[in-house]
């Protein structure tokens, strides 16, 4: 069985960010979320790259969480299918 504590990225160094507000520019194509690029702090940041992706639950909602790169750091990213907002969980420097 699954167990999520084991994953990857629970390891990783990184700064927590409280889950701040981002705006994501997507694409939604046959099924799939593809994060293209997001601003955070009024920066943009352009994702050059989608390094894994999965979704937990939380209650009722769904979260649906991006490993993303912009080619200096990694981010960890998710949407809420509840509120329909993206959120920034954490950052690890490259």
């Amino acid at each position: 069985m699954f167990n999520s504590d084991s994953r990857w990225d629970r390891q990783l160094p990184s700064q927590g960010y409280e889950e701040d507000m981002i705006e994501v520019g997507a694409l939604f194509k046959g099924g799939s979320i593809i994060p293209k690029a997001f601003i955070w702090k009024n920066r943009k940041y352009q994702i050059k790259e989608m390094t894994y992706h999965w979704q937990e639950r939380r209650g009722v909602e769904v979260l649906y969480y991006f490993t993303v790169s912009d080619g200096s750091n990694l981010y960890q990213i998710y949407l809420n299918n509840r509120y329909m907002h993206w959120r920034l969980e954490k950052v690890c420097p490259l």
